[in-house]
């Protein structure tokens, strides 16, 4: 199981989330920017959906794969509390995502993200993992 932590960042929120490999790393950055945008993530019940990214390259691809997360909380209203990566490679992603209503009269929003954004992005391999920097524009 994955880990994230929050670095310091002047203006917007930076995560620094490691995975014991690629599957590992996306889906704990799927969790991370979850906990970003509501904190305390919902449990009940949940609709599946199939998600799709691409990119050329884990960086690329780790960015759409947030933004299409971020779009269905900002564009559909939904939270994806579950992510299990069915595909991926370098190039696409194809996910199912168990996704909760986020009810904004039971619920808060955490923090207001208005984009998964390229500045001070990396994807690393070493011997313990794959590990990312992740910038949020907030």
């Amino acid at each position: 199981m994955g880990s994230w932590e929050f670095l310091d960042h002047t203006a917007d929120v930076r995560l620094f989330v490691r995975g014991g490999d690629i599957h590992d790393l996306f889906i704990t950055a799927a969790r991370a920017l979850m906990e970003v945008l509501v904190g305390v993530v919902p449990t009940g019940d949940l609709e599946y959906r199939t998600v799709r990214a691409e990119g050329e390259g884990f960086e690329e691809l780790l960015v759409d794969w947030l933004r299409e997360l971020l779009f269905l909380f900002q564009g559909e209203g939904v939270i994806a509390v579950k992510h299990d990566i069915i595909e991926i490679d370098r190039m696409h992603l194809i996910a199912r995502c168990g996704c909760a209503a986020f009810d904004p009269m039971k619920m808060s929003m955490a923090t207001d993200v208005k984009a998964i954004t390229y500045h001070d992005l990396v994807v690393t391999e070493d011997d313990r993992g794959v590990s990312a920097r992740i910038v949020c524009d907030v």
